[in-house]
């Protein structure tokens, strides 16, 4: 029953990813159908030898972290090569160039936060 909940939460993400008329509007649709197929592998029972090789979570809501942004950007631009209009692709190209300016702030205040961080010294 809950499997076919989550299969059902995820073609809807999908179809309303079709529909969607903004480019960031699509990306999150597809990003709650990617959730929504984890939640669906959560509720199979795995194979026995699988178990502790294969181990499935869900991401953080809200991620600052540079990887997050350059997977968004990576989605932007691929959705940027399939789109059907030019100034549908110029929407993905902005919100590709958006995703790739957090990726380098987030990228920055990582590498402060390493910078700033005094390190410990071993008591002797």
């Amino acid at each position: 029953m809950e499997r076919t909940y989550w299969l059902g939460r995820k073609r809807a993400s999908v179809a309303n990813a079709r529909r969607a008329t903004s480019a960031e509007s699509r990306l999150v649709h597809l990003d709650l159908a990617g959730r929504y197929s984890i939640k669906v592998a959560l509720t199979c029972p795995a194979p026995a030898g699988r178990e502790a090789q294969v181990a499935l979570a869900l991401p953080q809501a809200e991620r600052g972290d540079a990887r997050h942004y350059e997977r968004l950007e990576t989605g932007a631009r691929w959705l940027a090569s399939r789109s059907s209009s030019e100034a549908e692709r110029h929407e993905h190209l902005a919100m590709a160039t958006k995703y790739a300016r957090l990726r380098v702030d987030a990228a920055d205040v990582g590498d402060s936060v390493a910078r700033v961080r005094p390190t410990r010294k071993a008591r002797t």
